[in-house]
């Protein structure tokens, strides 16, 4: 599919001709139209997701969108899998378009998927825990810190009650709580809020390092972290090399013109 031009958001997969037709003539027609739709849907989200892991942010969003759509066309927007996949456009839309337009449609896909998880799936689901954590994320980026803190918390409790302390979403969980304790130390250079953000920050970095290795967007973003909490803290021969790793790896997958490339790019003007 990445070689056509055709968009996929105007694709119906339901009707693909390339599946073999089922053995059973009993069920009802709209039961085979979910499961068929459903297992092609699962396809598209994991082709996104190999995408994103390659860089390939433009056309991870584009099927990441296609499988939200297709499953409120589907299944309706009250459905458990329509209510989490909005999570993914939502934030793969920050990391390609950070404009003032993208940061909205954003916003409202994350409210809500967190609104919809919390009806269809409770307070104490592991999905609801990261809906909650990715809108927290999303205010702690846009100046709602109070929200955001709330938010993370309640998905840091929920991940812990269900997955446990070892599993990836606690570790990020508590990253992002150590992220906002930098952010907060940075403003009252609590050193006592910055050492602990350090090793919280340093643990989710080995950990990504291990999961998605460290040519992935999702290491350059613990290292940005991670290397901006040390050049607070005046570490400049820690930072500097941490930093340029990350704009080395976001100019590969996002190009050197790109808003958060050139972030770091700035930063490290600063450290030097």
């Amino acid at each position: 599919m990445t070689g056509t031009n055709r968009d996929p958001d105007d694709t119906d997969f339901s009707q693909s001709h390339s599946w073999p037709p089922f053995p059973s003539t009993t069920m009802k027609p709209r039961v085979v139209r979910v499961f068929v739709s459903s297992t092609l849907l699962a396809t598209i989200d994991n082709r996104g997701e190999a995408h994103h892991s390659a860089g390939r942010t433009e056309d991870a969003l584009r099927y990441l969108r296609t499988a939200y759509k297709q499953r409120r066309r589907h299944l309706g927007d009250h459905d458990a899998d329509t209510a989490t996949s909005r999570n993914n456009p939502a934030m793969m839309l920050l990391a390609v378009n950070p404009t003032a337009a993208g940061v909205d449609e954003a916003g409202h896909l994350l409210e809500a998927a967190f609104n919809n998880s919390l009806h269809v799936l409770g307070p104490s689901h592991p999905e609801t825990g990261v809906s909650a954590g990715n809108l927290g994320y999303f205010h702690s980026r846009h100046g709602d810190i109070a929200r955001a803190r709330d938010l993370m918390d309640m998905a840091l409790s929920v991940h812990r009650q269900t997955l446990g302390d070892d599993y990836e979403y606690v570790v990020i969980g508590q990253a992002r709580l150590a992220d906002l304790e930098l952010q907060r130390g940075i403003r009252t250079r609590d050193e006592g809020r910055l050492d602990e953000a350090r090793a919280v920050l340093t643990a989710e970095l080995d950990a990504r390092s291990i999961a998605h290795g460290v040519d992935s967007l999702r290491w350059a973003s613990a290292a940005r972290s991670l290397g901006e909490l040390l050049a607070v803290e005046g570490d400049i021969p820690e930072a500097k090399p941490l930093l340029e790793q990350v704009r080395d790896v976001r100019s590969r997958h996002l190009g050197p013109d790109h808003a958060q490339t050139q972030a770091v790019a700035a930063r490290l003007a600063q450290v030097e």
